[in-house]
């Protein structure tokens, strides 16, 4: 893996410069997810609620995070919205066929 641990793909253009910037093993509890995407604590946890981020480990009775958990839960994220962009245009393309003469 790269010294940041974000070579397979992700645009870290896109990602918050403090998550880039960390060790894939970096342990980061909630408040610290907070000061990294300029969010309050309450709003990470809606975002693990909605699955846009990963559900948390408990240590020491807090919820942690990986720097590399994060970024695999978002790849994950955009392969499955690329599937189900792809599955979608291949049944749309399926109902124009049958409506040609």
């Amino acid at each position: 893996m790269s010294a940041t641990g974000l070579e397979k793909g992700v645009d870290t253009g896109e990602l918050p410069e403090g998550i880039t910037k960390l060790g894939e093993e970096t342990i980061l509890f909630q408040a610290d997810l907070a000061r990294i995407f300029c969010r309050n604590g309450t709003t990470i946890w809606r975002a693990v609620e909605r699955g846009e981020l990963p559900p948390p480990i408990k240590l020491f009775g807090k919820n942690a995070w990986t720097p590399r958990s994060i970024i695999r839960h978002l790849e994950d994220a955009l392969k499955s919205a690329a599937d189900k962009r792809d599955r979608e245009r291949g049944e749309l393309e399926q109902r124009i066929a049958h409506l040609r003469p």
